[in-house]
């Protein structure tokens, strides 16, 4: 794989950037080298259910770890950047989407009740088939990150680690320890890796009626009412988004965004 090397970058040093680059009629510039590797090892279990009772279930674990020597996003163009151009292999880690634990389960029941009964209380309450679709996960990972230059090399990017950096009842005010953290001293980088932090566990559960009604004058037609309710229990998706990671600003540790609240649509097919 090809790993996004920085060029025309000076060593850590006093004075202007631009003065100090190899080649100082050019900025900061990159190359695409081979020496980048992606690995992805995973224990993955599947328990399935057909059609027992009028029920369907599959659910599935996967227990897994990804390492990238330049974590990227959900694209390949999504690079993270490099903090030393001299040491490029420090910023092997895991990737930013790796998910250690990850378990699912969706079901498909047609309901047995009212079967049997004739008139309008079997044609209003029998036929009806409900879904289910729970995932929990654990949180993705992110990496704490400072805001000014140290190094004085215009690549700056991560402070020292002093500790360990979690905390035991993490909230959305305080979602890491910014103090295991700190300004590099000028002239040098910080030795803290990428994505040594977890953001919060992303549980969901998503929850659907439907129905069929046949239109007896229309050979075949029939008409489907269909009821869904994603996110059902309301519960704020916080592992949906990372904390402020920058422990120079003043909303540090802090999440201040979430994924979607509960959504319930009704539809007539």
């Amino acid at each position: 794989f090809g790993f996004s090397l920085p060029s025309n970058v000076p060593d850590p040093a006093p004075g202007a950037i631009q003065s100090r680059r190899p080649n100082t009629r050019f900025g900061s510039g990159g190359y695409v080298t081979n020496i980048d590797s992606n690995v992805y090892n995973a224990l993955q279990s599947k328990l399935e259910v057909r059609t027992w009772h009028g029920l369907d279930l599959l659910s599935t674990y996967t227990y897994a770890k990804g390492m990238d020597g330049q974590p990227q996003g959900v694209s390949e163009a999504e690079f993270s950047p490099v903090q030393d151009y001299r040491n490029p292999q420090v910023e092997r880690a895991v990737t930013p989407i790796d998910v250690t634990h990850r378990f699912t389960a969706s079901v498909v029941y047609d309901l047995p009740f009212l079967k049997q009964k004739k008139g309008y209380l079997g044609a209003i309450g029998s036929g009806w088939r409900v879904t289910s679709i729970v995932t929990d996960q654990t949180g993705l990972p992110f990496t704490p990150t400072i805001g000014t230059d140290p190094a004085n090399t215009g690549t700056s990017l991560r402070p020292n680690r002093i500790g360990s950096g979690n905390v035991a009842n993490r909230t959305i005010q305080k979602a890491f320890d910014p103090t295991a953290f700190q300004v590099p001293a000028p002239y040098t980088f910080g030795n803290s890796r990428n994505n040594i932090l977890r953001g919060f566990p992303l549980p969901d559960w998503d929850f659907g009626m439907f129905r069929e009604f046949k239109l007896p004058k229309l050979h075949g037609s029939r008409i489907e009412f269909r009821s869904e309710f994603f996110n059902l229990t309301n519960t704020p998706p916080f592992g949906a988004a990372s904390p402020v990671s920058n422990i120079q600003s003043s909303a540090v540790g802090e999440i201040l965004t979430a994924g979607n609240p509960r959504e319930i649509q009704f539809a007539l097919k």
